[in-house]
């Protein structure tokens, strides 16, 4: 409610019997406030600082006079499994993060899930690889040691490629990016494929 005289704002929390003085207003009627479980959060906006604060569960959240929900609702956090990961932006100085499960995530005041939210990581075993270009610097390059791959910040998968298996009597002739060949034969005495 608003103090009309004195343009002074409060919030009244419930269980009250409230009666408004004569010179006050209230503003947006009567509301509920937000009962969190422990992976729920809320972002609340102060209207007057413009600062955002993210308040996170178990608890019960009452606005203050000038804050008002950022999201619409109370927001349940990202829960990762151990093959997932998610890219987030600080969109107060372009910062991107990347974080691999398992984890539970909670946005911060100005994080904003980038790329379609949470995405799996690639499996990369002794017949796939991926190929990974670097957004800073344009550059591919070819990861092939076993593990799960999580793209770094700058970072973007360009494909997962199967290994060619050659059989004994086959050969394989790969031109590279200066017009080179190189022969590679599945007689593994000759050269490995």
């Amino acid at each position: 409610m608003t103090d009309t005289a004195t343009g002074q704002r409060k919030v009244q929390r419930g269980k009250d019997l409230v009666f408004l003085e004569p010179t006050a207003k209230l503003i947006g009627g009567v509301r509920k406030a937000w009962t969190l479980q422990a992976n729920e959060y809320v972002r609340l906006l102060d209207q007057v600082t413009g600062k955002i604060t993210v308040k996170k569960g178990e608890c019960t959240v009452f606005p203050g006079p000038h804050e008002e929900l950022v999201d619409g609702d109370k927001m349940a956090a990202i829960d990762l499994k151990v093959n997932e990961y998610v890219k987030i932006i600080d969109q107060n100085n372009g910062e991107i993060r990347v974080v691999a499960g398992p984890n539970l995530i909670f946005l911060g005041a100005n994080d904003k899930i980038l790329e379609g939210g949470t995405k799996k990581a690639i499996q990369v075993d002794d017949e796939n690889a991926v190929l990974v270009r670097d957004l800073s610097t344009g550059q591919l390059r070819l990861v092939t040691e076993n593990q799960l791959f999580v793209p770094g910040p700058s970072e973007q998968i360009e494909e997962v490629r199967q290994l060619i298996m050659l059989a004994d009597h086959e050969a394989v002739i790969v031109k590279d990016q200066h017009g080179n060949l190189h022969f590679h034969y599945g007689d593994p005495k000759k050269q490995s494929a």
